[in-house]
């Protein structure tokens, strides 16, 4: 029930925990009401209050422990076991330093912030702090269950117009509604003129997924993040909550990836101070100074006691020097900072030169002490400036082998479970290479791709020419086998060629694969487009549109952009949602490149236009080569695509 007194907080707050005494006054016709949505959870960092965000210009969170409050009361002053905290912005609240195992009881108020003071006060809710869910997952669950407390509160209307506002993203976090019916997107804050409106591209996994209790799914996907300079879209490793509620999908989604980066160090890390306890100093200075302990862009420098360096394999010269004297190029004093570790670990974020890429980046490590030293290693957030890979121009019969090979030897270093964490994790990918593998009865226990076939037989798996591609793979021996069939394209997805090459080890199955690429892809391109204009001349305008609107127009990774007399996308198989839309208004999603604009400027002898795009499907990002060709005023294009 809802109570108002002009009071101070300590006195109002007093009052709602032992109960008022007398009626209070009437509340202004101004007066704050109670927040809704209220929820509660306890996490690895707090317990985490979020309410759905109303006009209230203040909120306050008030706890009491259970035991402590007990006493309190039994000596007359409930005030000296209450805490408050007042939130002038936002809609949650991460109470810190709460007792383990203990019951706490929580309450949130909406505040005016007068004079005079009014708060309207919820009711109380009883929690149990434990470890509960990591923080990160609270923080989204609360978001996208806060949405629907709003949709009960103001209705469809009202909330699909809020979340497909700028006000309503929350750090990382926004929010998509989706029609259970068709998939069709209500609410979305970006790209809304491409996406609002049409079916969600990845509506199917989504919908067969999502309950109306709620369930997280784990997935790879875009993930658009709002910044200073605007919105920047990045394929990720993300953790989706889900929810249907009313007959409409409510969802949200934060980043695992460095959260699976960070593992890895850790692991890196924690293979290198066993290998300390198990040989002794003098092998394990010998071992990571030497370049074969590279792992990827891991690498160890090991710090002596007095700050010295012991390791180092990629600067050998800093072998001996004090790590406090090292500064960043930017001017941090970032070895001061590492040189702060302690036993439980810390995290420090500086720039440093890639091992791989050459170039300097944003590297976050992880440095623990251990038995007096410093054991540190870290991992790179790639800039745009980052160097190619080296996958980029490697022969791919020959990439494929290796990166097997590297997995095999990932495997007897560091055992069977470490190699299929990390093997599953986004980190592992390279390119289109990525690990698929069985156990030894051929179950799948690796597959970052596909993660749904983990725990079924690879002899089932057929392709859709009959072709029992799983039972070749699964004949590989020791020496390999390599096998060539369809499988999905990590572009358009369409089944096109792919190679793949399988290994025996230990009984473990472990595979990769790449997808044949055209000898002149230049060449390719600009035939592929000739094929769609000569189709037009000789079949007409409307069977050519009807052509080029079905997946059966699409060849491994060419398909056709058509726009029409009128200005807007005609023809668009891989992405029908921007069908009817206004060429002019598309962009590059990550750099913002004009490309409706140069569609909208061809000419009848063609020209070419470049710009970059997320690779949904795999790590990094594509180099798009669009070819853009004017023909009785239709605009033909298409692309290949490069590995940035």
């Amino acid at each position: 029930m809802k109570r108002f007194l002009a009071l101070s907080l300590p006195a109002l707050v007093a009052l709602c925990v032992v109960g008022f005494a007398a009626t209070p006054p009437a509340a202004a016709a101004d007066s704050p009401t109670a927040p809704s949505g209220v929820t509660m959870f306890s996490t690895d960092e707090g317990v985490l209050v979020s309410w759905t965000q109303d006009d209230a210009p203040a909120h306050a969170v008030g706890w009491v422990n259970v035991e402590e409050g007990a006493a309190a009361a039994a000596a007359g002053n409930w005030l000296a076991a209450f805490n408050h905290h007042t939130v002038r912005d936002g809609s949650s609240y991460l109470i810190p330093d709460l007792s383990p195992g203990a019951r706490y009881w929580i309450i949130v108020g909406s505040a005016s912030l007068g004079p005079p003071l009014e708060i309207a006060w919820g009711e109380w809710g009883l929690i149990t702090v434990d470890q509960g869910m990591a923080l990160d997952d609270a923080l989204t669950r609360a978001y996208v269950e806060a949405a629907v407390a709003r949709y009960d509160r103001d209705g469809a209307d009202a909330t699909f117009a809020y979340y497909s506002s700028e006000e309503s993203i929350e750090g990382e976090r926004y929010l998509a509604i989706l029609n259970t019916e068709d998939g069709i997107v209500m609410a979305v804050p970006f790209y809304q003129d491409i996406i609002l409106g049409n079916r969600h591209s990845d509506a199917g996994p989504f919908l067969a997924s999502a309950t109306e209790e709620g369930v997280w799914l784990d997935h790879r996907g875009l993930h658009p993040t709002r910044t200073d300079t605007g919105v920047v879209v990045r394929e990720d490793q993300l953790r989706t909550y889900l929810i249907i509620h009313d007959g409409w999908l409510f969802m949200s989604s934060h980043s695992r990836l460095l959260e699976t980066l960070a593992g890895a160090t850790q692991d890196y890390v924690n293979r290198a101070i066993a290998h300390y306890d198990g040989e002794g100093l003098e092998a394990t200075v010998a071992a990571y100074n030497s370049q074969d302990s590279l792992d990827g862009n891991f690498y160890l420098f090991l710090i002596g006691a007095d700050d010295n360096y012991l390791v180092h394999p990629i600067f050998p010269h800093l072998i001996g020097t004090d790590i406090k004297e090292v500064v960043g190029s930017d001017g941090q004093e970032l070895g001061k900072e590492i040189a702060l570790a302690t036993e439980e670990g810390i995290w420090v974020e500086y720039l440093w030169p890639n091992p791989v890429s050459r170039v300097e980046e944003p590297k976050i490590t992880w440095a623990i002490r251990h038995d007096g030293l410093i054991f540190a290693s870290g991992y790179y957030i790639a800039g745009a400036d980052a160097g190619t890979q080296p996958w980029v121009d490697a022969d791919p019969r020959e990439y494929t082998v290796q990166y097997v090979e590297r997995a095999i030897e990932r495997y007897q270093r560091d055992g069977l479970e470490s190699m299929l964490n990390f093997y599953n994790s986004v980190a592992s990918f390279e390119g289109e290479w990525y690990l698929f593998g069985t156990d030894a009865n051929d179950i799948y226990h690796v597959h970052p791709l596909l993660p749904r076939l983990i725990g079924t037989d690879i002899n089932d798996v057929v392709g859709s020419d009959g072709f029992e591609l799983g039972k070749a793979l699964a004949a590989a021996t020791e020496e390999g086998v390599w096998v060539e069939y369809q499988w999905p394209h990590p572009v358009t997805l369409q089944e096109v060629t792919k190679v793949g090459y399988a290994v025996r080890h230990d009984g473990l199955l472990f595979a990769s694969g790449y997808y044949p690429t055209v000898d002149d892809p230049e060449a390719h391109t600009k035939a592929y487009v000739q094929q769609a204009i000569d189709y037009y001349d000789r079949e007409g305008a409307e069977a050519m549109l009807a052509f080029y609107n079905t997946p059966a127009s699409i060849e491994g990774s060419f398909w056709m952009l058509i726009v029409g007399p009128e200005g807007d996308f005609v023809a668009s198989a891989l992405a029908p949602e921007l069908l009817g839309q206004p060429a002019s208004t598309f962009r590059g999603i990550l750099a913002g490149e004009p490309i409706g604009d140069e569609l909208l400027a061809a000419t009848e002898e063609g020209h070419w236009f470049q710009y970059v795009w997320p690779n949904q499907r795999q790590s990094g990002v594509l180099v798009v080569n669009l070819w853009i060709v004017l023909h009785d005023g239709y605009v033909f294009s298409s692309a290949y695509y490069q590995e940035q």
